[in-house]
């Protein structure tokens, strides 16, 4: 991926595979007030990395298992810039299970826009389209505009704000400040402090899927509109130096596995704000939140637990008669106590035994044996 592609490139990519499909899929333009809709734009990652989770998008019987039928009907609207297209041709080749992945990406692209561009699968209405060279995103100079921060070297996890493609031709230290030995170690500190806290530079390629998002994100007037920030666009990437910079940018990013969230549950991991106890006016009830969730233990029935002593093979010891004792019973009687707290909601919290053990209940059925 070193071979960056210019602003000129989008007239010649019309000699890819897949974009002469576009023309297939394009974004609905009648309203139904009675849909929910989710709007995802997929970079490469998302397919090389999550290909088999897309599929299950598409499946019949995972949709059955997973969607509530008594929730609104989804209108599934899937845009693939032509970044990720340009992406795939640098990452098909090879035998590794990146290059494999890509090209069952592409193929299965390929196979839905040219058989399915519109379908129905139960409550769900799908929608797949390609970028067109009829959609113009606006210049850098008007992206800049945008730009919520500027991304700092320690944002980024391990330090890494370059594809690896970018680095072939370069001195490893160039990317890697960390791995730069200097016989002064006060020296070394000082230089790994101030590399970290100075600005990152964007990879340059990565400037095309930026401005396709904020196209869409901000630009485009989407038919019908969002009606919250569930159902504006958003990036779906498993690479991590995408999503600081897409970020940077006001661009909201899921993985994989967090959009398959919002698909099915309706719930978008962006909008997740840690639960403050001591704000009573912030409006926030964490009982409504799916990882707020929590489970107290305490409310379950505790019983006596016998704890048997472990067998010793004597065979090839001594031969005494061991002692007879009784299996030890743990105590849970006063098992859970409550305590006054002032700095709880309630005034009280719920201290437990150390040596209590406590089972979550049971359903009905057997357990599993190999």
């Amino acid at each position: 991926m070193s071979q960056e592609y210019d602003s000129d490139t989008s007239d010649d990519f019309s000699k890819d595979e897949l974009f002469d499909l576009k023309s297939v899929g394009d974004p609905i333009t009648k309203e139904d007030p009675n849909s929910r809709y989710v709007r995802l734009m997929l970079d490469h990652s998302a397919f090389v990395r999550g290909i088999g989770n897309i599929k299950r998008w598409f499946n019949d019987e995972y949709i059955k298992q997973n969607f509530n039928t008594t929730s609104d009907p989804i209108v599934f609207n899937l845009y693939i810039p032509s970044y990720t297209l340009h992406e795939f041709d640098f990452v098909k080749k090879g035998t590794s299970i990146t290059a494999t992945n890509a090209r069952e990406a592409i193929k299965f692209i390929d196979n839905y826009l040219e058989n399915q561009s519109e379908t129905v699968s139960g409550n769900i209405k799908y929608i797949m389209s390609l970028e067109s060279p009829s959609e113009i995103p606006p210049t850098w100079a008007k992206c800049s505009k945008f730009k919520l921060y500027s991304p700092k070297i320690k944002d980024f996890p391990n330090y890494k704000t370059k594809f690896d493609s970018n680095l072939i031709a370069e001195v490893p230290h160039k990317e890697n400040f960390l791995s730069n030995r200097e016989s002064d170690s006060t020296s070394e500190q000082h230089t790994f402090e101030g590399s970290a806290e100075s600005l990152a530079e964007m990879p340059a390629r990565l400037k095309y899927l930026i401005r396709t998002c904020i196209y869409k994100r901000f630009i485009e007037k989407t038919q019908p509109r969002a009606k919250n920030n569930i159902e504006e666009w958003k990036l779906v990437t498993e690479d991590p130096i995408t999503k600081v910079w897409a970020k940077s940018f006001g661009i909201d990013c899921v993985n994989v596995n967090e959009a398959e969230l919002l698909i099915f549950q309706n719930y978008d991991v962006n909008s997740f704000r840690i639960y403050n106890p001591f704000s009573a006016n912030d409006g926030f009830d964490p009982r409504n939140d799916v990882l707020q969730n929590k489970i107290d233990s305490t409310l379950y029935e505790y019983k006596t637990v016998k704890q048997e002593e472990p067998k010793v093979n004597l065979k090839k010891h001594h031969k005494r008669k061991p002692k007879s004792r009784d299996a030890k019973s743990i105590p849970y009687d006063g098992v859970v106590q409550e305590v006054k707290d002032n700095s709880s909601s309630d005034g009280t919290i719920k201290k437990e035994k150390f040596q209590a053990i406590n089972y979550a209940p049971r359903g009905q059925g057997k357990l599993w044996r190999p």
